[in-house]
C-alpha cells in the first residue's frame, strides 16, 4: 500500500488491503475479508501483486493473478510462475 501512496495511485482503487507492518504473515485471510466486504466474485477478480506469495494467495482464493516487477523479488522469479506480467506499474493501470 505504501507504493500506491508514493505513486499517487489511490484514485484508481475502491479499496486497498495490505499489511501495516513488516512481520511475515499470510495474506489469504485478509483477501477473504476483502472479497466478503466488497461482495466480489473471486472468479472475476484479479489480484495484482509483486511477489510469489501474492500469486499463491490468488490461487488459494480462486482468483486470477497478474504481477508487477520491481518489488521485493527478482523479476526472473516472478516470470518463472508463468502468469501475466506487467512491464511496470503504469502499464497495470492502462
Amino acid at each position: 500500500m505504501t507504493l500506491v501512496n508514493e505513486h499517487g495511485l489511490n484514485a484508481f482503487f475502491h479499496n486497498l488491503h495490505g499489511h501495516h507492518h513488516i512481520y511475515p504473515v499470510g495474506k489469504a485471510p485478509q483477501g477473504r475479508v476483502a472479497l466478503e466486504e466488497l461482495d466480489m466474485d473471486p472468479v472475476v477478480t484479479v489480484l495484482i501483486g509483486d511477489t510469489v506469495h501474492d500469486a499463491e494467495v490468488a490461487e488459494e482464493l480462486g482468483m486470477q493473478c497478474a504481477l508487477i516487477p520491481g518489488g521485493n523479488q527478482p523479476e526472473s522469479k516472478l516470470r518463472a510462475l508463468g502468469l501475466h506480467m506487467f512491464t511496470n506499474r503504469r502499464e497495470a493501470l492502462a
